[in-house]
């Protein structure tokens, strides 16, 4: 979890600094490892996005932008 933690400041340094969200993780420089430790970034709108780490089939969370903070699962 502590990669993802970087990558989400990096997104919202990036968000800061151009005043929009980074339309790919390729933005900030991330690269995703080989599974299971992907993380994938999907934008909502403007000022939403989330992330999810999927370690397993019964390992995924998610962290919403909007809440700063990750739920075990969809919500």
């Amino acid at each position: 979890m502590k990669k993802s933690e970087e990558v989400i400041n990096s997104i919202e340094r990036y968000r800061q600094i151009q005043g929009k969200l980074p339309t790919s993780l390729d933005e900030i420089g991330y690269k995703n490892d080989l599974p299971p430790n992907d993380l994938y970034y999907e934008i909502i709108n403007d000022d939403l996005y989330y992330i999810t780490f999927m370690h397993s089939i019964d390992y995924n969370y998610f962290y919403y932008s909007d809440e700063r903070k990750w739920r075990k699962g969809i919500r």
